[in-house]
């Protein structure tokens, strides 16, 4: 398993260098204007990172699909497929085996000896005593029952606390060592903390899943990979029907791989 993690870290780390050292396409060097420096690594960020397609991240930057050359397509590609193999962990598995015990068998009881008979010797008659009379018995105290355990009565759904979106709880895992920490607040115009939103790291649409939630006061980390810029977008009042909830707030963020920390973001 360690040697497997190790194979796909080894591509994933190929694949992010091949991607600054791709050749430019003749489109790009024919369209200088179109198909700059700063456009064509946001075309990359966006297919390694994102797994968009090429035209679908040239619309995204508000260019032409060709400004990558075949080369940059594919190694972009290939780093997408790494950081995606590198998330997948075998599960394990153990079984026990139960050892079953016999219980010992319980010894007969040995047979009892024979009784010995002795005979009986002859006594002269003796006179009887003249019996005490009987004293009649108190009827017995009942012993009184016990009352049953009263069936404790259900307790009642928990209420959500007002500001609180109700999203279940969900919080990134561990930063790892190409990632950084992403940390801030989400607060109510009020200035309380909103509990329990969804949040949501993305450049491109806010149909991701949920990265994680804010705690009950607010708070949120996230982590990223890539410097560039990127968005959260912030989901309020959770659906149980859907499992979803509306867009509340889309704040932009410039990541740089030393982390961004001390965000706010207020919603209604």
């Amino acid at each position: 398993m360690g040697s497997e993690l190790m194979r796909r870290l080894g591509v994933a780390v190929a694949a992010l260098l091949l991607i600054g050292s791709a050749c430019t396409s003749t489109f790009a060097k024919d369209n200088p204007q179109l198909c700059s420096n700063d456009k064509i690594q946001l075309i990359k960020d966006a297919v390694a990172r994102d797994g968009l397609t090429p035209q679908a991240a040239a619309d995204k930057v508000g260019t032409d699909a060709r400004c990558l050359s075949d080369d940059e397509t594919k190694q972009a590609q290939a780093t997408f497929a790494a950081f995606k193999a590198q998330a997948t962990t075998a599960p394990t598995q153990a079984a026990a085996t139960a050892i079953p015990t016999t219980a010992a068998p319980t010894a007969a009881p040995s047979p009892s000896a024979s009784a010995t008979t002795n005979a009986a010797s002859t006594q002269a008659p003796t006179e009887q005593p003249t019996a005490a009379p009987t004293e009649t018995p108190k009827p017995a105290t009942p012993t009184p029952t016990a009352s049953p355990s009263p069936t404790p009565s259900p307790s009642p759904s928990p209420t959500l606390a007002a500001g609180d979106a109700g999203w279940p709880a969900k919080s990134i895992t561990a930063i790892g060592s190409n990632e950084a920490p992403i940390t801030g607040r989400v607060v109510h115009a009020n200035g309380t903390g909103a509990g329990h939103h969804c949040m949501i790291l993305t450049s491109s649409t806010a149909a991701n899943p949920c990265a994680a939630t804010t705690d009950a006061n607010g708070n949120f980390t996230l982590k990223f990979g890539f410097p560039s810029t990127i968005d959260l977008i912030v989901k309020g009042q959770y659906d149980p029907s859907t499992g979803d909830g509306p867009v509340v707030a889309h704040y932009p963020v410039n990541f740089t791989l030393a982390g961004v920390g001390g965000i706010t973001i207020n919603i209604p």
